[in-house]
């Protein structure tokens, strides 16, 4: 088994940044909404759980590769084909939540 795969348990640290940053990032957005940033009737609040989506995806990720490694029993060196598969679904949901979340800006601001 790869050392790699076996040291992914976790510390906490990575995942309390995660949890505070998105907590500031809420927070942020509240107050955007109250000063009406930008004089735009956009709602920065609901846009914020878009962040937080893909700050928990982020979040997750090491333990989804892990997951999919063990799954597959992969064994010897990761190939690019292996890292393809294992990151593909974690790229598009960071893209699919990034549009879904701001992808009306393109339209508002071009």
């Amino acid at each position: 088994m790869n050392k790699k795969i076996e040291n992914i348990d976790p510390s906490g640290k990575r995942e309390i940044y995660y949890l505070l940053l998105g907590f500031f990032t809420a927070l942020i957005s509240v107050y955007l909404d109250s000063i009406q940033f930008l004089e735009v009737d956009i709602n920065w609040f609901q846009r914020s759980g878009s962040l937080l989506v893909i700050l928990g995806v982020i979040s997750e990720s090491k333990y989804i590769a892990k997951t999919i490694r063990e799954f597959y029993q992969v064994s010897g060196p990761i190939t690019k084909l292996h890292k393809l598969s294992m990151h593909s679904g974690f790229i598009m949901a960071l893209i699919g939540t990034f549009i879904w979340g701001y992808g009306d800006f393109v339209n508002k601001f071009l």
